[in-house]
């Protein structure tokens, strides 16, 4: 099995966001709204780590290696 580096983001008590987190969970740790994160997904920035009806739900260290930010290897 593959592991996969830590993210990042993390929320506003400063623990690691979980594997699968929800557009809010990102938006706080991002500090933008969660229709943002949603619009980003649809505009292809950021990839959704899965979707099921209206279910969406992202892999931190994704969001964070597909904006560049640092330390996401």
């Amino acid at each position: 099995m593959e592991k996969r580096p830590s993210s990042m983001l993390r929320d506003q008590a400063g623990m690691p966001l979980p594997e699968f987190s929800t557009a809010t969970q990102v938006a706080e740790a991002l500090q933008v709204s969660a229709r943002t994160i949603l619009l980003w997904e649809a505009e292809g920035k950021i990839v959704a780590a899965f979707r099921h009806g209206r279910t969406v739900r992202f892999n931190p260290a994704d969001v964070a290696r597909a904006l560049g930010i640092a330390g996401c290897e």
